[in-house]
């Protein structure tokens, strides 16, 4: 359906309809990640003296690794105009938490404020005590947590005028769906969901230019939640107010990236491509 020719970043290539002698595209993708992320997790404790600081201490590890696949699809729907459409399925998910360097049971102010018990948990053998350094380990998850529903536009395409580079502008809704993420320690196989529950708005913008083999292209994206599902554990109150958080909502979100992309086979007669991105 797609008669016109098309560069291999996505970011260069413009769905369009209603053109003379291509009058549709669709554009289908699948997409794989993995993702390991880590942090370490300090904490406040009292202070010293009344009128002293707030000390802060390190006391947990998080870890988490992410496997994502992705059908991705892009229609035109006038020139350089398209609808998009996305769903990201989470295939495995899990995270743990360990204690930090120089932490343990007995030290740890996670345990010692009740939050965790100083047999922690693993949900590979929830019966028996967690081995340390390893205080949480959370169940096996998968499933989806948002769908993504863009509409974007073209103002200038470089395949139109080779002067120009090809600027996108887009709109995303990503509307939660799938299963909460919630945690069962007396069943944890029975809560394995993967959605926060988060509705969010993401616009982004982008620009690419090719030179022979070399495409050059960047891209700036904010994403802002707009409101949250029923049962979302943002919704959970109880330990914000007892504590006085003010702050207990997900985050606004800004993201830039930028690259070259540099084509080793380029063959627009054949429409066949290798590059490295």
């Amino acid at each position: 359906m797609a008669a016109a020719p098309a560069y291999a970043n996505p970011l260069a290539t413009v769905p369009s309809a209603a053109d003379l002698g291509d009058p549709l595209d669709f554009h289908s993708t699948i997409d794989y990640a993995y993702s390991v992320e880590s942090a370490d997790i300090t904490r406040e404790g009292p202070a010293a003296t009344a009128d002293g600081p707030i000390r802060t201490g390190e006391d947990l590890s998080f870890k988490q690794f992410r496997h994502t696949i992705t059908p991705r699809a892009e229609l035109g729907v006038y020139h350089d105009m398209w609808l998009s459409f996305a769903l990201p399925i989470i295939i495995k998910q899990q995270r743990e938490l360990s204690y930090s360097d120089g932490i343990d049971a007995g030290s740890s102010s996670t345990v010692r404020d009740g939050l965790l018990g100083a047999g922690g948990f693993d949900s590979n053998d929830p019966t028996a005590p967690a081995a340390s350094p390893l205080l949480f380990r959370g169940p096996g998850r998968s499933g989806i947590d948002q769908v993504h529903l863009g509409l974007a536009i073209a103002p200038m395409n470089q395949l139109r005028d080779r002067t120009k580079p090809t600027w996108k502008l887009g709109a995303e809704a990503r509307l939660a769906a799938g299963k909460i993420m919630k945690f069962d320690r007396q069943d944890p196989d029975s809560e394995t969901g993967v959605s926060r529950g988060v509705h969010e708005l993401r616009l982004w913008t982008s620009v690419t230019k090719q030179r022979g083999k070399v495409l050059g292209w960047f891209e700036l994206g904010w994403r802002v939640p707009l409101a949250t599902k029923d049962g979302s554990q943002y919704d959970v109150t109880d330990f914000a107010t007892s504590t006085g958080i003010t702050n207990k909502g997900p985050g606004q979100v800004a993201t830039l990236a930028f690259g070259l992309e540099l084509f080793a086979l380029d063959d627009k007669t054949a429409l066949n491509r290798i590059s490295i991105d």
